[in-house]
């Protein structure tokens, strides 16, 4: 039998807190990566958007259709699905799988999209919403990082 206190080994409350030392440590190592990944998320709306922006020019140039354009974003979304060179799935939605909020007048077009959490309704702007403004006949556009919901964001949502 052993006789001394370091012959005994470890005891059970040593063992107790390195699995709470580990945890914790596995626990913020998890977090960081998470939210790495979201904003990795976050930086790749921004070329998609633009992605879209071009594609919708390319469209309207060589289809001649800017009338198509006008109006209700279903138009515009069914003239991508029927025109596009691109998967239309993946330049209409985000990377979180959600479609995007598309408006277009004919001369410009707006996409946006709300980000990991989708929330849009708040007046200070969300860090991981995403403004598009584009011109249609150029596809010369603006991408506006942690952007404010525009006015027709919310009369979008309701339709």
């Amino acid at each position: 039998m052993p006789s001394s206190a370091s012959e005994r080994g470890y005891g059970f409350i040593e063992f107790l807190v390195v699995m709470v030392v580990l945890a914790l440590v596995v626990t913020l190592v998890l977090v960081l990566i998470l939210r790495k990944k979201g904003e990795a998320m976050t930086e790749t709306v921004g070329p998609e958007l633009s992605l879209l922006a071009v594609e919708v020019s390319r469209i309207s140039w060589a289809h001649k259709q800017a009338a198509f354009l006008k109006g209700k974003a279903g138009s515009l979304e069914a003239a991508i699905r029927e025109y596009s060179s691109l998967d239309p799935d993946e330049i209409l939605t985000d990377p979180w799988g959600r479609p995007y909020l598309l408006r277009c007048d004919g001369q410009r077009l707006s996409a946006f999209t709300g980000g990991r959490d989708r929330r849009w309704g708040t007046p200070k702007a969300d860090r991981d919403n995403v403004l598009l403004t584009a011109t249609v006949s150029t596809g010369k556009s603006h991408i506006q990082p942690g952007a404010p919901a525009p006015e027709w964001v919310n009369e979008h949502a309701t339709e």
